[in-house]
C-alpha cells in the first residue's frame, strides 16, 4: 500500500513535509479505497493546495486519472472555484 492513507491525508491537508517524506513513484497515483476513489492530485486540487499540486505533478502524478465519478483532478479544482 506504500503508506497510501498517509499520502492521501497529506495531500488533502496540505502537509508538504509529510507528503515529501512518503511520496514515491509507486504511490503518487494511488486511489482512496472509500468515497470517490480520489488520487492525491484530486484531493490537493480540490482543497486548493497549490504547492502540493506542484510537487505531485513534478513527481509524476497523472492529470488524467479519473475518480469513481469519472472526474479528473482539474474538475475538482474548477468545481470548487480554484482556477490557478
Amino acid at each position: 500500500e506504500y503508506m497510501k492513507h498517509q499520502l492521501l491525508e497529506a495531500a488533502r491537508s496540505g502537509n508538504e513535509e509529510r507528503l515529501l517524506s512518503i511520496l514515491t513513484p509507486f504511490n503518487v497515483n494511488c486511489h482512496a479505497q472509500d468515497g470517490r476513489k480520489s488520487t492525491p492530485l484530486h484531493l490537493a486540487a480540490g482543497y486548493n493546495r497549490y504547492k502540493i499540486v506542484q510537487i505531485l505533478l513534478q513527481n509524476g502524478a497523472d492529470v488524467h486519472a479519473k475518480d469513481k465519478g469519472g472526474l479528473i483532478p482539474l474538475h475538482n479544482s474548477a468545481s470548487y472555484g480554484h482556477f490557478e
